[in-house]
This record gives C-alpha cells, structure tokens and sequence, in this order.
C-alpha cells in the first residue's frame, strides 16, 4: 500500500511541508504529505530492478533548493535526480563501479547541483551532470582511512565535511579545500569501540547545529520569491541564501538588492531598494505652500496644506488642491487652482473708452482709466477677490455745484433737486 513502508531508510523533508522517503526494501520513493493524505510514489515499482522506473535498495534521499530530490540508489551503482514528481523527471547523474555502492548524499553548499556521496570506503565528490566523480576522502593513511563511511555532514562555514565511519567508529573532519588522502583528521571516537566518554559504537549518522537561523526582515520596498529563499544552513556556507529579489512599487533600486546574513537569531539585512523621491514641481503659480507638508517618498506620498495664491482660486466644482503622485523620482503634479478672472464694473464716474485691461487677477491691469464727463479726480482700480465679480474704481466724484450770487434771480420758489454735475437740476 502506498502508505506503508518496508525498512525506510533515508527521509528528507521540502519546503511545501512533504516528506521523502526512501522505501528502501520496497525499493521505491515515496512523497508524503501528513497522516491523512496517501503517500505518491516518485519512482519505483515495489520491485527490484534498473529499469527507467526501478530502483534498487534506495538508500537515501536528499532536497535540493529548487525542490529537485536525489536519490541514491545503491545496488543499481547510481545517483538519479528528479526535477518533478514523477519517474519521467529522473534521471542518472553519477554511476559508480560495483566497488562503491552509493549510501549517504550530502549537496554541495560551494556549487549548486553538485554532492558528495559515501560508498565502499570512500567519500567522493560528484558535479552532479553526470560526469566523473572523484574521491574526496578515505584513501590515506590513519585519520584518512575510512572503514565505512555513511552519514556526512558540513561544518557550519562549510569548510570542512565531517564522516560518520560505521567500521572505524569515529568521526571524521575533512578539510573541503584539501587534497583526498591528507586532508581529513579524526575528531570523535577511538576507533574501537566504545560507550564512555568520546567513544562511539558504529556512528551512521551527523547533523551540526547551526546555533541559529535567520528569518525574513519586516523592512518594506522589498519583494521576496518564497521558492528562493533559504535559510537552512543545508543549503550554503553560511546557512543563507535569498535569490530573485526586487524592489517593491514606490521604490526603485539604487543597486542590486542583496540580503545579507544575520549574525546572530533574528531577521537578515535587505539593501539596494529605496523610496522613489518625488520632488516639488518648479512651476508653482497660482499655489501657496507657506504652511504646506510634503512626505515625498512615494510608497507613503502626501501633500497637506496647500491653498491658492492671491490672484487665484477654484474653479466651479471644486473645492481643493489635488495631487498626484510621480511616477520615477521627478516632480509631482498638482491642480485645482486657476486664476480669477475679473469682470469690468459698470461704473458711471469712469470712462472705460480705450483703456489697456487685463482681467486675469494676477496679472491685473486697467491702465488709461479716466473720470467720466461730470466727474473728476483720479481713478484707481482694484483687482476683484473672486472669479467672475467686478474689480472696482474709486477716486471719481460728481463735480458740485453752488447756487450763484447773481442779482436779478429770485429763489423764493426755487427747487434744487441736485447740484452736481451729471445729475443737475434746478427748477
């Protein structure tokens, strides 16, 4: 059935929360969600054989950072990955001589796609491709002999690889960098076997506390791809690696944006992306910002504050100043302001005949202005205070009359009905 097992042997887990199992007397794969969900199987028909869709005695299992799984598959002499969840998806990449059967696969945290794999008694170095592998350890003297080399481990630099060896019962630290043969020492374990103090009895297994993990930063104008996030130290030296980073709209990148590794439990570090900086437009007519805020960074832009200059107000339907946000770091626009337009009063003291008017507010005049025939003084004109309303003149007053002193009139009955100019009247 698919949910039952026969001797598993090796298990991993993938970021969507399955787990990989190596079947391995049942000689298949098997994909598993939680208690409830049935278990699929990856490759493998129950049976044991070398076939496209046989395995035989898979004896561990790895997840690499893109979701591809590999397997080793130990009596068929090979290493398959599967980039999918199905047989179709896997294929070999490394083959070994029947001296070297593959047990243990531990990924490369210095080169995606390649592995280190146990066998025989060796530890060997794949580029995972299908090309030819080569030893990595085991074929020295003392420390670096290897009995049985299975479960492996790098340390938390990913500078050396440590080697549980079953025959030996030790541990063994080897140096990535250094030549196979010289570059291993022991570590744990007398070689005999023991049960007290740094005395092991057939170590299969290792893991390495990373002593803690990072986790994805609150900082904002930043978008992460979940699928290229790893934070697992079984993925790169330090335990850290976050790919396909871009920058959030509103802000742009003054860089590449880059994540860098915590130092200690907490979040990582994100750099390269800033706010897209709007700027004040250089035309300002018509607008006054004595008491105006402006948060110019795009993702939270906001201008308060703003009214119309003299000379200037809204237009029938609106009641503010709006504004837009820029698009890349320039000006922002803005509207709601138009200039007032005057109306020419209808003045009886003044002469309008030829004079030089502009009735746009703020740029106002009515040059040429004289006292209308019956008046005098100077007149002056005053720009209006609200779209579409008269601007007005004043200095023109009625020229007044006085009653003469000639002899001769008598103005015992006289009605003096108005002795200014325009209007006289004396009956």
């Amino acid at each position: 059935a698919a949910t039952q097992l026969y001797n598993p042997h090796g298990i991993a887990a993938t970021k969507d929360g399955e787990y990989v199992i190596a079947d391995q007397q049942n000689h298949r794969v098997q994909i598993c969600k939680d208690t409830t969900d049935p278990c699929v199987t990856l490759i493998g028909t129950g049976v044991a054989g070398s076939g496209d869709n046989q395995l035989n005695t898979p004896y561990y299992v790895a997840v690499g950072p893109a979701g591809e799984i590999y397997i080793t598959d130990a009596v068929n002499l090979r290493v398959l990955k599967c980039t999918g969840r199905d047989s179709t998806t896997c294929s070999s990449v490394a083959t070994f001589p029947n001296t070297f059967y593959p047990f243990y696969l531990l990924l490369d945290k210095g080169t995606p796609g390649s592995f280190y794999v146990t066998g025989g008694n060796l530890v060997k170095k794949c580029p995972g491709d299908g090309g030819a592998c080569v030893d990595f350890a085991g074929d020295g003297q003392d420390a670096n002999n290897l009995g049985g080399p299975r479960g492996l481990a790098f340390s938390e630099d990913g500078a050396h690889v440590y080697v549980a060896d079953v025959t030996y019962h030790r541990v063994s630290k080897c140096a990535v960098a250094g030549t196979s043969g010289t570059n291993c020492e022991y570590i744990i374990g007398s070689g005999s076997v023991g049960n007290s103090g740094r005395d092991l009895n057939g170590p299969r297994g290792i893991a390495v506390d990373s002593g803690y993990s990072c986790t994805r930063p609150t900082t904002p104008g930043y978008v992460i791809d979940a699928s290229k996030e790893y934070l697992s130290p079984d993925f790169m030296p330090t335990g850290f690696l976050v790919e396909a980073i871009t920058c959030a709209d509103g802000y742009d990148s003054n860089g590449t944006p880059t994540a860098t590794a915590c130092t200690s439990q907490g979040p990582y570090t994100l750099s390269g992306c800033a706010p897209i900086l709007c700027t004040r437009p250089t035309d300002v007519s018509g607008y006054n910002f004595g008491s105006a805020a402006e948060n110019l960074e795009k993702p939270s832009f906001s201008v308060t504050g703003v009214t119309c200059a003299d000379g200037y107000d809204f237009p029938a339907g609106t009641t503010e100043v709006t504004f837009t946000v820029c698009d890349t770091a320039g000006p922002y626009t803005m509207a709601g302001c138009a200039s007032t337009v005057c109306v020419r009063p209808t003045e009886a003291s003044v002469d309008f005949t030829g004079i030089d008017e502009d009735l746009n507010a703020p740029t106002f005049k009515a040059d040429g202005l004289v006292c209308a025939a019956g008046y005098s003084g100077t007149p002056t004109p005053t720009v209006c205070t609200a779209a579409e309303t008269t601007y007005t003149v004043t200095g023109c007053a009625a020229i007044e009359c006085t009653r003469p002193a000639t002899a001769g009139f008598d103005f015992g009955a006289a009605v003096e009905t108005s002795l200014q100019v325009p209007s006289f009247d004396v009956t």
